[in-house]
């Protein structure tokens, strides 16, 4: 009995700690594993994506974190796309209300368009771009 009532309090002390990392930190450490895999592999492992779907903004500001001042190759930009477009494709799950508004998200968009890559790569820029104003209502571009 002794025994059980321990393995339950660590089960319950493990869980609270895991609790414990806040989302900003989690979806950090999620754009930084998505953003440092092998190039060419996209992987998407499903306790990635609960917390990018409820991110919005937030995972832009992780992905700022992360990227930081590194230099962003096409790879980057694809992944940086699809993390965007993940974490604005349930606006109505997002968290924080305040993240369901693309400033960051947009920022980040406009920063990408700027950067040398293929007509077909600016092309998902600017669909991804027209995707986060349509799911947010949001105006892109000053349009």
């Amino acid at each position: 009995m002794r025994f059980l009532m321990l393995a339950c309090l660590l089960f319950v002390g493990a869980s609270t700690a895991i609790c414990q990392v806040s989302t900003e930190e989690n979806l950090e450490n999620i754009v930084r594993a998505f953003l440092d895999q092998k190039p060419g592999l996209i992987l998407i492992e499903s306790p990635m994506e609960g917390p990018l779907n409820r991110g919005g903004d937030a995972a832009a500001v992780a992905i700022t974190k992360v990227v930081g001042a590194r230099d962003i190759s096409s790879d980057g930009i694809t992944r940086i796309l699809l993390l965007i477009h993940m974490s604005f494709e349930a606006p109505r799950i997002i968290e924080n209300p305040s993240d369901r508004q693309p400033r960051t998200t947009l920022f980040i968009l406009k920063y990408l368009s700027t950067l040398p890559a293929s007509p077909e790569l600016k092309k998902k820029i600017v669909e991804t771009e027209q995707f986060v104003g349509h799911a947010t209502g949001s105006t892109a571009r000053g349009k």
